[in-house]
């Protein structure tokens, strides 16, 4: 942005993927699932936050301040997961207080994956949600895979299944 003279965020707009691009790991936008949103994404943040708006005010403040100074930025980020291969483990113990304990490759941040999992497995062997208990992942008990932390609930809810219909059999 500096060495063209262009703000940060249109050097940002300019240089996002477009629809039919393909990734380093060979993900083609807008095909087989990959629907590319970040530029209508982009578009809706910076009207609904007013970013030009705030970015004046921003020029105009630290114009008039010689000591203060304020800041304003957006930012994407893309994380790029191969997802070919990509499998979660997950255990699910019966207890002989009646409680289920279950344990999944990844971990919950703040995404809500422990209590999907939690009501899953509890509809998954027809008891009560609260005798459910996900305990912390322990990559001892189910190995996570290299993008845990990215996991989809599905992905652990699926782990889960298979892990509730072994324990049926039983």
């Amino acid at each position: 942005a500096r060495v063209t003279g262009m703000p940060l965020d249109q050097v940002q707009e300019k240089n996002m993927y477009s629809l039919g691009d393909t990734t380093p790991i060979g993900d083609q936008l807008g095909r087989e699932g990959f629907n590319w949103t970040v530029p209508k994404m982009w578009q809706q943040i910076k009207e609904s936050a007013k970013f030009e708006e705030r970015k004046a005010e921003v020029k105009r403040f630290n114009g008039t301040n010689k000591w203060m100074k304020k800041g304003i930025a957006m930012s994407a980020a893309k994380f790029g997961v191969d997802l070919s291969g990509y499998a979660v483990g997950a255990m699910v113990a019966a207890r002989e207080d009646g409680s289920v304990q279950v344990s999944f490759g990844g971990a919950d941040l703040g995404t809500g994956v422990d209590v999907k999992v939690t009501q899953f497995v509890a509809k998954a062997l027809s008891i009560n949600a609260a005798r459910v208990v996900v305990t912390p992942s322990c990559t001892a008990a189910t190995p996570s895979p290299p993008a845990a932390h990215l996991q989809p609930a599905e992905s652990a809810c699926a782990a889960a299944s298979i892990a509730c219909r072994k324990l049926d059999a039983r």
